[in-house]
């Protein structure tokens, strides 16, 4: 039942705001644990490739995407049952599931190991980990306790120190440390700025869009985050290419108009021609959204830029929640779906 405006406090999202604001540790954690770790021989590497889903997979996102804003475009998510065509013993495989039992994970884990590629699995346990340790698989065992949307920084940090370590990228230690401390030093702010927006858009059906690469991952994450966090329906996209489609479907379906708040995400690497498209589009559409807000990527190096959009759209889905009266802790379709599928093997 919604709260029509009636702020409520439960545990729910007590315990996500605790999750939220304890990134900066998960970020230190997992450079600690993931530095010393058993990893392959540092022999040729021809591909590199993440399988992951969810919230596991996001942290491969934030990876490539800091990735590719230095120049890197090597990594390939697969969110999948199955690996694309031509693996082979020089590929390297990160598997990825937080919770150990991603179905989708774990038949990409027996496909990798079929194929005698050099694998590597990040988790906190379940089947996934009994599979490495019982293969003699790199394990990087990381925390556990929380949902897989929340370990974020325990994933992306991961993959960051296995690549470097096998030779992959730079160390982006000195990233890692800025974004701790820019979380830290912004975090009661950002949180102020949170509760002040939820209450504005807490009936709005939320459109979210990235103005950079860079930002891409960051304007899906708060897309998944509305989702499963404050139970909305929400979509995100991307400029300029949302200003040569996408403009055309505003004010269609009529009773959405006056009722959509747009959230735009800005970064120093977005194009200036872009943010002219964004003004110009929202000049435009202005019949159909009632909010609209141009969030600003904080920090210096692409990672921190990142993470300062991501845990502001984190903060600003657990509002959310709690203006709407649902707990951001759970999600029983999901679980639902799964205790289906599980039954249907």
């Amino acid at each position: 039942m919604r709260s029509r405006g009636r702020v409520v406090n439960n545990t729910g999202y007590q315990r996500m705001k605790e999750l939220i604001w304890g990134l900066p540790e998960q970020l230190s954690t997992a450079w600690e644990i993931a530095s010393s770790a058993p990893l392959p021989s540092e022999s040729v590497i021809d591909q590199v490739i993440v399988g992951a889903m969810g919230g596991s997979a996001m942290g491969a996102d934030i990876v490539r995407s800091i990735l590719e804003a230095e120049g890197g475009r090597w990594l390939t998510v697969v969110r999948d049952y199955s690996l694309p065509a031509g693996i082979s013993e020089q590929t390297l495989i990160l598997t990825i599931s937080y919770s150990g039992n991603t179905e989708e994970t774990l038949a990409v884990y027996d496909a990798a190991i079929k194929q005698r590629a050099k694998v590597v699995v990040v988790t906190s346990g379940g089947k996934l980990a009994e599979k490495a340790q019982q293969g003699g698989v790199p394990l990087i065992l990381i925390p556990g306790g929380m949902p897989p949307r929340c370990a974020i920084g325990l994933m992306s940090v991961a993959i960051l120190v296995v690549l470097n370590r096998l030779g992959r990228c730079r160390s982006f230690l000195p990233d890692i440390r800025e974004t701790g401390r820019l979380v830290r030093r912004n975090l009661s702010a950002w949180h102020r700025w949170a509760v002040r927006l939820s209450r504005k858009i807490a009936d709005r059906f939320i459109i979210v869009y990235s103005t950079s690469r860079l930002l891409d991952t960051a304007a899906y994450r708060l897309q998944c985050q509305l989702n499963e966090n404050a139970k909305m329906l929400a979509h995100w996209g991307t400029l300029p290419e949302a200003s040569h489609n996408e403009i055309m479907g505003f004010g269609s379906p009529l009773f959405l108009d006056g009722k959509v708040a747009v959230i735009a995400l800005v970064d120093p690497t977005s194009h200036s021609r872009t943010l002219v498209r964004l003004g110009q589009m929202l000049k435009l559409i202005r019949g159909t959204i009632v909010e609209n807000v141009q969030l600003e990527s904080a920090g210096r190096s692409g990672c921190a830029r990142l993470f300062s959009q991501v845990v502001r759209g984190d903060l600003l889905s657990i509002e959310l929640a709690r203006r709407r009266n649902v707990d951001p802790m759970v999600i029983p379709k999901i679980d639902r779906l799964k205790l289906v599928l599980a039954q249907k093997r």
